[in-house]
């Protein structure tokens, strides 16, 4: 789900043409020598929001500009509206090149800089959040939906994440009670009937060794045979449910992209510059 997310974000901010990534290289290079050369810790800051102003002004997702942006101190960003776009910019920036402990940081300093947040605002926050906090991910989710009802409609989002197949933990067991019966009952009925047929058969000749006092021979094949397969057939039972699972959550995380498209459309999540 975190990859649909991102390539229907990064698709929405575009990227750069080539004619202006000329000129701003030309721009970049300008106010490196700049910066290079400023004694003052306040205007060698503002030299390199001004750097980080224009990969964003030029919607430049790389990894350049995400090390220009990590130079700037936000403690040094004098104007109000330029910290707070600032902020913004790099929340979005960090997210989109998964850089999610970046951008939950940069975001929550944005949230206490801009007390009235918009709709575009907290559908960012859901979307930073999602996977690490639920109920951060609805609290965003509730508070757009004040501003706009058709948000709701992300709490998709965290039924994604929470989806669990039904009875997982009793199929588990089901498995190491009777080996292949969880994998049978979980959906996956040939390759349950193969592992009980292997262990059930390694079982029965384990039993007639220790009826014909062959010890040796039964703890030979108790301890490199036996367990591998009754070990490996538990792990086909978890394994298979984790594919079941992922695929419903595919199918979920379709249809729940069609609606996050519809609304990044909406409120589209871009990079915000100083006159915004």
């Amino acid at each position: 789900m975190q990859r649909v997310i991102l390539k229907l974000i990064i698709t929405a901010v575009c990227t750069l043409n080539l004619s202006a990534q000329v000129s701003s290289n030309e721009q970049l290079l300008r106010l490196e020598k700049e910066i290079f050369f400023s004694k003052n810790d306040t205007l060698r800051n503002t030299l390199l929001l001004n750097k980080s102003e224009i990969y964003f002004g030029n919607q430049i997702i790389s990894a350049e500009a995400v090390a220009e942006v990590k130079r700037v101190k936000k403690v040094l960003i004098e104007n109000q509206v330029s910290k707070i776009n600032f902020l913004f910019n790099a929340s979005l920036l960090f997210f989109v090149t998964n850089d999610f402990n970046n951008a939950k940081t940069y975001f929550l300093d944005y949230l206490e800089e801009k007390k009235d947040t918009s709709a575009q605002d907290l559908l960012l926050g859901a979307l930073i959040y999602n996977q690490y906090d639920t109920s951060l991910v609805s609290y965003f989710i509730r508070r757009a939906a004040l501003k706009d009802s058709s948000v709701l409609c992300l709490e998709c989002l965290n039924q994604v994440f929470r989806y669990e197949t039904k009875r997982k933990k009793m199929f588990l067991t089901m498995s190491y009670l009777i080996p292949g019966s969880g994998t049978i009952a979980s959906g996956f009925v040939g390759r349950g009937l193969t592992s009980l047929a292997i262990t059930g058969g390694l079982a029965t000749g384990i039993y007639f060794l220790i009826a014909n006092k062959l010890y040796f021979n039964a703890a030979f094949t108790v301890f490199p045979w036996f367990a591998k397969f009754y070990g490996g057939q538990a792990r086909l039972t978890k394994k298979m449910i984790e594919r079941k699972e992922l695929k419903r959550k595919n199918k979920m995380a379709g249809s729940c992209s069609e609606k996050l498209s519809a609304l990044i459309q909406k409120y589209p999540l871009q990079f915000k510059m100083r006159n915004e």
